[in-house]
């Protein structure tokens, strides 16, 4: 049985953050969209990275006196190896669990096409479940006292 694609199960709206802009900008983009992360592009479109709730707080880390967090988002950002559309969610698990990350950036023709995160694979995975391949056995019969 083949797995999923990645182009089946990934989030086509990236909420894609240029590199250039003010990491401040990009903490308030996080915060009012609602999202954990997103997806760096450069002056060309390409993926060059992720910020992420993390390198955002590791900002805060550094600062003494109320100092503001300065620099931009390139600064800040992590560098995460983007996955092709065809990848097989699988593999994608794997890659997310060795490099510790929650999501990789879904790229195409050089192009950012969207993001995958772990909770679209465990979907995937849990739409799998409904397959007959994965039909559970009817449970033992429960044995009762003899009286």
């Amino acid at each position: 049985m083949k797995s999923r694609s990645v182009r089946q199960v990934m989030d086509t709206e990236t909420h894609a953050i240029h590199a250039h802009e003010p990491v401040l900008r990009a903490v308030r983009h996080l915060v009012r969209a609602g999202i954990t992360g997103a997806p760096v592009v450069d002056d060309s479109g390409s993926c060059v990275g992720m910020i992420t709730e993390r390198e955002c707080l590791a900002l805060l880390t550094g600062l003494a006196g109320g100092d503001i967090p300065q620099g931009t988002v390139g600064q800040h950002m992590v560098r995460v190896e983007p996955v092709g559309p065809e990848t097989d969610v699988f593999f994608v698990a794997g890659m997310m669990r060795g490099q510790g990350v929650r999501r990789v950036p879904v790229v195409g023709g050089g192009r950012l096409l969207g993001v995958v995160t772990r909770k679209d694979i465990l979907r995937a995975l849990d739409h799998m479940w409904d397959l007959p391949i994965y039909a559970t056995t009817p449970p033992a019969p429960v044995r009762g006292k003899n009286t």
